[in-house]
Formats: structure tokens, C-alpha cells, sequence
């Protein structure tokens, strides 16, 4: 079969080619002068708008790292490109939930002038963006504020309080978010902790408590029911109650002693309970740093980055490695960069070493504390006796009291248990310590966007576009004026 086409036709399709460019070229020459009046025109037009008329968008960017538990999957995912684990924060981010909370803070409603708080919420929701950096470990959020244009009047100084405001949701959507972390977020180690905590502080308010009832109950006496009747209402503090009673002559002064042996007692009872959180605490964070001196075996450069042992000095020598193999790779052994670097090598071990040591021979500045929080509470234990003997002194020891006393050891024991399962589970777990870190605090933004360069190039696009179009708009009605088909002969004319 012939596929060839006859020469007739394709001189004819060749002539049709020569005679559209041809055609193009004379509609650009009959409208040149135009273009050249109109096109500058168009430019300062699309500049004017551009300068004049469209807002600027201020942009402040904050990022954080969130410490997530090393599991294979997270692994695999960030070998894989999948999502990290901070990932599924960026819809919390850009919710409605925290946008409320961020608007209570920063109180954007009047400045934006919107009608009501959920316009407001809307309009706090489009400025953010979230974007989730799995290689690198990072959340980075960014906040855009639409103000005036680059060169419109500002008499009221608005461009100036948008710059400042950029920078303002930004660092509040960041703590907002850690708040969440800390008391909403839904990771099993984030739920651990939190009830932790909760337990915690419902042991402290069982002995705080117990404490009060039976402060109150040595201060009543018996009615003819055999009942015990307080002095002071319940809930009533000890101190300002001193003030209030009444009396005369040495019934005054003995009912003011009275309530000062009261007050002191129970101030000593509180205090040794916050001793007794300090000493617990302190005592499970050291445990548990020997506990990792031990595991480590001595080489504590093997540890893995996140644990909190002695972090610092541990990177100061992970750094002055790194920087000698660096210089072994382009220098020689006795170089002098070489010596200095391995130096710095040596006195960072060096230093590693010395704490390690102070960690395990307990001379460190923590030991210290726990030794006077120790010696403290000893004395606080003396002056509860003594205030004790002062308090029952001329009262009948009841077995009620006894009995408010014992249950106040108890709750006493049970914040103690407390406070070191709460302080154990802080050490080991991510929640226990700052879940968040911010890399970069927003910071105001310099100059909106887009700049004058930017706006000059876009109106030079702008005017392209527009003259291109209205040049094929030319060159298509021609064509439709066109006979269908043209002649060999014309082609050559």
C-alpha cells in the first residue's frame, strides 16, 4: 500500500506553513505601534495594582521536634518515605480546637474585624500551614496575615502591628500545641503519664486533707453528745482563724495559743510532706542514673541520643570525634589542627569521665540536695514532736484523734508510694520529660511578600500574557477570513 502523498499536497501544506507565519508576522506589523502604546500602559497598570492595591502577606514560621518512642515501624517508615510519627499531629494543628484556644490568647477578633468568633476561627485557620519533615524530625508551622500593599498608606501603622501578629499566633499555636501534648494528646505514654500525675496530686490532696481533720479535731472538744466540735469552721485556714477569737482575760490568751500550736503543727505536717516528695523524687532520679552508669558498662558514648544521662558532655564528645575524624581525612597525623582537635577529644572524655565518677561516688550537686532535704526532714520530724506535745498538752488523748492520726500516716505513706512510681515513670518514659522541642521561634518577618522585584516581574508576565493573547485572538479571526483551502499558485505569489 502507497503511503506517500502526492506532491501536489504536500506543496500545498507547505505553502499553508509559510503562509500562516507570514500572515502572523503581518498582523504583528500592523498592530506595532499600537502594542507599543498599549503594552506600557498595561505594564504600569498590572505594577500600580500590584503596589498599590494587592495586600502583602507576612509569613512567620516556627518548627519543633517531637520525641517519639524507637519502634521498628517508625523506622521502617522513615526508610520507606512514609509518614513519621509526628505526622499525625498536623490535622490537630490546623483544627478548630486550637485555632479557639490560640484566638483566647492573641485576641485577633477586633484587628481582623471580622462579625463574630467563628469568622475569626475560619480566618485563623487559613492562615496556618503545617508541613511534617520526617528525614529531618520536624514540625514546621507558618502563619500568614494578609496586610496592606507594599507602598498603599498606612497613617494607622496596621502593617507595622501585622508584622508584630505574624510572629504572635505563630508562637501561640506552639503553646497551645505543647498543652495538648501535656494534657489531651492520646499516645499510651502521654495517657501514663497523665494519670501518673492525677494519682499524684489526689495523694497530696488525700494528706493535705488528713491533715486539716485532724489539725480541726484537736482543736474542738467534746459536747454532751460526745461528739467533737471544732473551733473553726472546716476549711477555715489555721492562721487567719488566729485573729478571731474571743474571750476575755486568760481565755483569750490560752484560746490564741491554742490556734498558734495549731497553725505551726499543721505548717510542719505540710512542709514534711513536700520534703517527703522532694527526697522520694531525688532518690528514684539517682537510682536511676546508676542504674544506667551500670547498663552502660562505662562507655557511655553507646548510649542512645535521647537518654538523659549526662547529655552534654556526651555531646561534646560525640563532637570533638567527629570533628578529628574530619581532619584526619584531609590532614596528617601530626598536624597541628590534628593535635589540637585530639586534645579537645581527650579533655571531653576527660570531663565525661570525671562526672561519671561524681554520679557514682554521689558528689554531685543533686546528692548534695538529698542529703539536706534528708537532714532537713529530720529536723522537721523533731519539730513536729515537740509541737505535737504542745497542741495535746491539757487535752484528752480520744481514740478518734488517735485514729485521724494514724490515717494521716497513711495518706502520708501512700504520697510517698506515689511520688516515687510518678518519678520512675517521668525518667523512663518521653512524656515524662519536654515531649516538645521548639527548633526555631517565630520571629516578626523583615518585609511582605510579594516584593517589588517579585511584583515587577509578575506584571512583565502579566503584560506577556495578555499581548500574546490578544495577538492569537488576531491571527484566529484572519484565519476564519481565509478560503478553505489555497492554491499552489497563490502559495508561490
Amino acid at each position: 500500500m502507497d503511503t506517500t502523498r502526492p506532491e501536489g499536497q504536500l506543496q500545498t501544506a507547505h505553502s499553508e506553513r509559510r503562509f500562516d507565519v507570514r500572515l502572523l508576522k503581518l498582523i504583528f506589523q500592523k498592530r506595532l505601534r499600537l502594542f507599543l502604546i498599549v503594552m506600557p500602559i498595561l505594564f504600569l497598570m498590572c505594577l500600580g495594582y500590584g503596589l498599590l492595591i494587592s495586600p502583602q502577606t507576612f509569613s512567620a514560621s516556627t518548627s519543633v521536634a517531637i520525641q517519639q518512642p524507637v519502634q521498628v515501624a517508625s523506622a521502617v517508615s522513615l526508610l520507606t518515605g512514609g509518614a513519621s510519627g509526628a505526622s499525625r499531629y498536623l490535622g490537630v494543628l490546623r483544627s478548630r480546637s486550637l485555632a479557639e484556644q490560640v484566638e483566647q490568647i492573641v485576641h485577633t477578633q477586633s484587628f481582623l474585624g471580622t462579625k463574630n468568633l467563628e469568622e475569626t476561627i475560619e480566618e485563623l485557620q487559613k492562615m496556618v500551614r503545617v508541613e511534617d519533615f520526617p528525614i529531618e524530625g520536624i514540625l514546621v508551622l507558618q502563619v500568614e496575615v494578609k496586610g496592606p500593599a507594599r507602598l498603599a498608606s498606612d497613617p494607622g501603622g496596621k502593617r507595622e502591628a501585622i508584622r508584630h501578629l505574624s510572629a504572635y499566633i505563630a508562637n501561640a499555636y506552639i503553646q497551645v500545641f505543647k498543652r495538648y501534648l501535656r494534657d489531651t494528646d492520646t499516645d499510651r505514654e502521654a495517657v501514663l503519664y497523665r494519670e501518673a500525675k492525677k494519682r499524684l496530686n489526689e495523694a497530696d490532696g488525700e494528706y493535705r486533707s488528713a491533715v486539716g481533720v485532724y489539725i480541726a479535731a484537736g482543736k474542738g472538744k467534746k459536747n454532751a453528745n460526745g461528739d467533737v466540735t471544732l473551733l473553726v469552721p472546716s476549711g477555715t485556714s489555721p492562721v487567719s482563724s488566729m485573729g478571731n477569737s474571743t474571750g476575755t482575760g486568760g481565755e483569750t490568751s490560752r484560746g490564741a495559743g491554742e490556734l498558734t500550736a495549731a497553725a505551726e503543727l499543721q505548717a510542719l505536717f505540710l512542709k514534711r510532706g513536700a520534703l517527703e516528695q522532694r527526697i522520694k523524687s531525688a532518690e528514684v532520679t539517682q537510682t536511676e542514673t546508676n542504674a544506667r552508669l551500670n547498663k552502660s558498662g562505662g562507655n557511655l558514648t553507646d548510649l542512645p541520643a535521647e537518654d538523659p544521662l549526662l547529655p552534654q558532655a556526651r555531646t561534646d564528645v560525640e563532637d570533638a570525634q567527629i570533628r578529628l575524624d574530619n581532619l584526619l581525612l584531609t590532614y596528617a597525623d601530626n598536624s597541628p589542627k590534628v593535635v589540637a582537635a585530639r586534645r579537645t577529644l581527650v579533655a571531653a572524655q576527660k570531663r565525661l569521665g570525671e562526672q561519671s565518677k561524681a554520679i557514682q561516688s554521689e558528689n554531685t550537686s543533686e546528692a548534695i540536695r538529698l542529703r539536706a532535704s534528708k537532714a532537713e526532714l529530720a529536723v522537721v520530724i523533731s519539730q513536729i514532736e515537740n509541737a505535737s506535745k504542745r497542741f495535746v498538752k491539757g487535752r484528752e488523748i480520744t481514740t478518734n484523734l488517735e485514729v485521724l492520726r494514724t490515717d494521716m500516716q497513711i495518706s502520708l505513706e501512700k504520697l510517698k508510694t506515689t511520688t516515687t512510681e510518678f518519678a520512675r515513670l517521668s525518667l523512663q518514659t518521653v512524656s515524662g520529660q519536654s515531649r516538645m522541642t521548639v527548633v526555631d521561634k517565630a520571629i516578626e518577618p523583615r518585609f511582605g511578600k510579594p516584593g517589588i522585584a517579585v511584583v515587577t516581574l509578575l506584571s512583565l508576565v502579566a503584560v506577556g500574557a495578555i499581548m500574546g493573547l490578544w495577538l492569537a485572538l488576531e491571527f484566529a479571526l484572519a484565519l476564519m477570513k481565509l478560503p478553505d483551502t489555497i492554491p499552489d499558485e497563490a502559495a508561490r505569489v
